[in-house]
């Protein structure tokens, strides 16, 4: 018997025209109304001829047996349109199935927070008082020696699992705080990485750049790091990165990454991450990002709303002013895309950072199901091992200090892993089953970690469903004007800039 979960999204593109988003396959299938009224008369388990007889007067006989024929062929083969074949299954972790998951090789990047300080005081940093659970900025930077053990056990590591994965490089990213305060050790640690890595090395820092001088731009190119830099936009909208006396830091870090591009012109290595929150002028930043010379804009994020009253701030007419604006640059965006018209890079990634995440959805059977988190795409904890200055690992830069997964010197505790694991799957993913965004959902054991528990977020769920439906909408309208908006090529360049940049 079905139990009547039906699982699927009904959209409509600008002109009009029906879509069906099965949450099944995640396929998107063209439907003028007979298909949706063919799924829910076939989960009442009517016949084929009570289908035919109950819809004869409204749809042609010839066109309901193709669609009955199609539906029947999917569920078959797919199991669409329906969540009651769907096992939920949640599993309980141990420690050797921790150790087994990350014996894969799937340890892929090294974080060093080389120090909890910061030349900055940016008015929305999620690590400040702004934020629950979160550590404040402290005097704590890494030494040499913490560093050395970080590296020597990863790359003990690497050289244990390179039999999985031979073609596997070495990843090192330096975060902070500040992390070019300590410029003077990540010198040090790129000199020892060089030499003692079991293999290739890639290098890569988030930074605000108020500190790229020459000779750190010099340093960073000639070691052929991926520089990430901080700038919200225009002079107006990144008013809220300051220094610790209220100063602005725009003309100097603007001045910096005009001073880069102008030394090395053909250095692509080297991006921009924009944060925006209720106030911004993303007007301002369209135009800003379009006449200034300036890295390419990899990220343009909200200000985070996670566990903080950073939002209770603005008023009812700033977020009606807001929405408008959205949808004013929205219908700029669709109109260049579908007439492939050159765009504000701010416009583009602004927009696409949601829409890729619609278009790079699982497919069928490409999910989680009877891994150690099932439903949600969050990384396997312990795949980013997250070094602090004190030499305590996290499983990630933005992961609070409540979560501690090992140490320097004792490496991994797999149990640590196994509980973080348990205690996400038996809060976070209780409700997942039924849910339409499974196969696009990112809710992190960051996002949802409190102190020492997780909590389930249903506002950041609502907005993963919304999506399913805005982001498809958004999609094939463009598709059905260009067909070529969305290639191959292009996701393939959007997944290679987070691979380079991520690490």
């Amino acid at each position: 018997m079905k139990d009547n979960n039906l699982y699927y999204e009904k959209f409509k593109s600008l002109s009009g025209n029906s879509y069906i988003y099965d949450g099944v396959t995640s396929v998107v299938i063209p439907d003028d109304g007979m298909l949706d009224q063919v799924i829910q008369l076939k989960d009442k388990e009517l016949s084929d001829s009570d289908v035919i007889e109950i819809l004869k007067d409204t749809f042609q006989a010839e066109q309901l047996k193709s669609t009955l024929m199609f539906y029947n062929r999917w569920e078959r083969n797919y199991d669409g349109f329906h969540i009651d074949k769907r096992e939920d299954k949640v599993p309980i972790v141990d420690a050797q199935s921790m150790k087994e998951a990350l014996d894969y090789g799937n340890i892929y990047i090294l974080i060093l927070n080389v120090t909890e300080d910061c030349n900055l005081r940016c008015k929305y940093c999620y690590l400040s008082e702004a934020y629950d659970y979160t550590r404040n900025r402290t005097s704590k930077r890494m030494t040499f020696d913490i560093a050395k053990k970080a590296l020597d056990y990863y790359f003990r590591l690497i050289e244990e699992y390179r039999y999985r994965k031979p073609n596997k490089k070495a990843n090192i990213n330096f975060f902070g705080g500040e992390p070019l305060i300590e410029f003077d050790l990540m010198k040090k640690v790129v000199d020892y990485a060089k030499k003692h890595a079991p293999t290739e090395v890639n290098f890569n820092i988030t930074t605000n750049g108020y500190l790229l001088n020459d000779s750190i731009s010099d340093f960073l190119v000639e070691n052929n790091f991926y520089i990430s830099v901080s700038l919200d936009g225009s002079k107006e909208n990144n008013n809220k990165r300051v220094l610790e006396n209220n100063v602005e830091t725009f003309d100097r870090v603007v001045y910096n990454l005009k001073r880069f591009k102008e030394r090395y012109p053909d250095y692509n290595d080297i991006g921009i991450l924009s944060v925006y929150d209720i106030k911004t002028n993303l007007l301002a930043n369209v135009e800003f990002f379009d006449e200034n010379k300036l890295p390419t804009v990899l990220r343009a994020t909200g200000t985070s709303n996670n566990n903080t009253d950073y939002y209770y701030q603005f008023t009812k007419e700033d977020y009606d002013h807001f929405h408008t604006v959205i949808n004013k640059l929205r219908n700029e965006y669709m109109e260049k895309k579908c007439n492939n018209e050159k765009m504000s890079p701010y416009l583009q990634v602004f927009f696409e950072m949601e829409i890729f995440q619609v278009l790079m959805r699982k497919r069928h059977k490409d999910d989680n199901s009877g891994t150690i988190i099932p439903y949600t795409g969050t990384c396997i904890p312990g795949i980013r091992l997250s070094v602090r200055a004190d030499g305590t690992f996290d499983i990630c830069e933005r992961m609070n200090q409540h979560f501690p997964i090992g140490n320097v010197d004792t490496g991994y505790d797999y149990e640590a892993l196994a509980d973080i694991v348990n205690k996400y799957n038996s809060s976070v993913i209780t409700n997942c089953k039924g849910c339409i965004a499974s196969k696009i959902c990112q809710l992190c054991f960051a996002q949802t970690a409190g102190e020492n528990e997780f909590q389930n977020k249903p506002d950041v769920c609502k907005q993963l469903r919304s999506m399913i439906k805005s982001g498809n909408s958004i999609i094939y309208s463009i598709l059905e004007q260009n067909a070529d908006a969305y290639t191959i090529e292009g996701m393939e360049k959007v997944i290679e800039n987070m691979i380079k940049f991520e690490g």
